[in-house]
């Protein structure tokens, strides 16, 4: 009987369990260990007093035909078994300037004609850059536009055709990914268009194509919510990767890689214990990976950059705050996004200018009858405050808190009415919570932060130079973050080890 490798899997968030499936679909031995009682990492979900409160999923990209990420999913679960919502109405920006209509509000729509039927109301005097743009999204919804690629490692011939077919629409895609929604809005004369352009994605350089694509994506119906919440669906994977003999354990925490002559052969777990392996996969934080489980060896420069931030900046942290109101909250749109006349200072000194509100009266399972679950991210690049406080004065910390959950009440009651009275459950998660869930660099929630031009991205090495036996998948080796990359990543691994070791990689469907 062929003996099968041992591959050892460091952390049992997506990137994990989807390089645990198709490396089991592919008959290799897989031990993934979790430090948490939980997979999934930050795909997760919490529950307070009948209330489930998500930490991850507003869109998940593939959730419908349109791209091949739908064919990916379908690799690793039965994605027909996961109902989702394609939500019509997607977003509300309150811009605080009205429009030529009077509305405060800018309108996402997921249908483009009746975005463009509403820009035009909205903006007349920009008619034709309002044509032009939703002219170009509209030029991004064949299927599989870009192609959603592998990593090089796990790229094949079919993929090379993809990227040709994608030439003839390459000067489209250089000249939008070079602009910023900042840079674009300046060319509009509506005030209005050009203060939604610029908080869009608030302060950051991003690519006006995050925004293009993201609207061809939702005229397609392939970007929806999967009911039951982020933590029901990671719990899916865990379920496919258990059916294939995969093995998970969880409060595993793992403490360091083992090395022996520039081979890494298993790792050492806190508790002192040992699992040796043929392959070491790091599915956990890159800084944690590179500078704690590896000590600091094995570095590329590009990587020491990388965490110098001399190239890219890490996504913020996240003051994370949670209600369950017993009422429906009965707002235009789930997703809405306040206007502050004033900065919100919060108490690290970040200065707040939009709330986002997320009301999740669509999935009723995620609160009692007649009840609503609501989350609120605000971001904040303060972590070192978060974790000193928590750590040095828990009573301030506790009053910190507090103190954001009822800035967030406050605003709810003036916006809405009605809530203070309502609400039963507060719960606020801080960068000092994200730290201590998942280990993430400075409590980041996403990994690498693009700027610029998406199509010119740093790519970002999986394997450490002059160490054999060991590979990263996951949010810190691809900037964008995301989940897509959880599973493109475990997919190229898997016919990456395969052939090197003569094997053809295959899949097998579920079920």
């Amino acid at each position: 009987m062929e003996h099968e490798k041992r591959v050892v899997i460091i952390g049992g968030g997506l990137a994990g369990l989807c390089s645990g499936i198709y490396l089991r679909m592919n008959g290799y031995a897989v031990q993934i260990l979790e430090a948490q009682d939980s997979p999934g990492g930050l795909c997760t979900a919490w529950s307070r007093k009948g209330y489930t409160f998500d930490g991850c999923i507003h869109w998940l990209l593939g959730s419908g035909p349109g791209t091949s990420m739908y064919e990916i999913w379908q690799e690793l679960i039965d994605l027909n078994a996961v109902q989702f919502v394609h939500h019509d109405h997607v977003q509300d920006l309150d811009v605080g300037i009205p429009d030529a209509r009077g509305d405060t509000f800018f309108h996402l729509y997921a249908d483009l004609e009746r975005q463009e039927r509403y820009l035009l109301e909205a903006a007349p005097e920009d008619a034709r850059e309002i044509r032009r743009w939703i002219g170009t999204a509209r030029k991004l919804l064949p299927a599989n536009l870009p192609p959603v690629l592998p990593p090089p490692e796990g790229r094949t011939w079919r993929d090379a055709f993809a990227i040709v077919k994608l030439l003839p629409r390459l000067p489209l895609l250089l000249r939008w990914g070079a602009l910023t929604p900042q840079q674009y809005g300046a060319r509009l004369k509506s005030p209005f268009l050009r203060r939604a352009l610029e908080k869009m994605y608030g302060d950051r350089n991003a690519t006006l194509l995050i925004l293009l694509f993201q609207q061809a994506w939702y005229h397609l119906r392939c970007s929806g919510f999967p009911l039951g919440g982020s933590l029901a669906f990671a719990r899916r994977f865990e379920e496919r990767f258990r059916a294939l003999g995969g093995s998970i354990r969880y409060r595993a925490r793992v403490e360091s890689v083992l090395v022996e002559n520039d081979v890494a052969v298993g790792v050492r777990l806190a508790d002192g214990s040992e699992e040796r392996a043929d392959v070491v996969v790091s599915a956990a934080d890159g800084y944690w990976t590179h500078y704690s489980a590896l000590g600091g060896r094995f570095l590329r420069p590009e990587v020491e950059a990388l965490y110098a931030e001399k190239t890219m900046p890490p996504y913020p942290s996240l003051v994370y705050v949670s209600l369950g109101i017993r009422k429906r909250l009965g707002l235009a749109c789930h997703m809405t996004r306040y206007w502050l006349p004033e900065p919100w200072v919060l108490p690290d000194g970040t200065r707040i200018t939009q709330v986002p509100i997320h009301a999740y009266d669509y999935d009723p399972s995620l609160a009692p009858a007649n009840s609503t679950a609501v989350t609120v991210m605000l971001e904040s690049g303060e972590f070192e405050y978060w974790r000193g406080l928590r750590a040095g004065n828990p009573a301030r910390y506790a009053e910190a808190k507090k103190e954001v959950a009822e800035k967030v009440i406050d605003l709810l009651e003036q916006r809405v009415g009605g809530v203070r009275e309502a609400v039963e459950v507060v719960d606020v998660a801080t960068p000092a919570t994200f730290h201590r869930y998942t280990s993430n660099w400075k409590g980041s929630y996403e990994g690498w932060m693009p700027l610029g031009n998406m199509l010119t991205l740093p790519r970002i090495a999986r394997e450490a130079p002059g160490l054999k036996s060991f590979h990263m998948v996951g949010q810190w080796v691809e900037p964008g973050g995301g989940l897509p990359p959880c599973a493109l990543h475990g997919r190229a691994l898997a016919q990456m080890l395969c052939a090197r070791d003569g094997k053809a990689f295959r899949v097998v469907p579920p079920g």
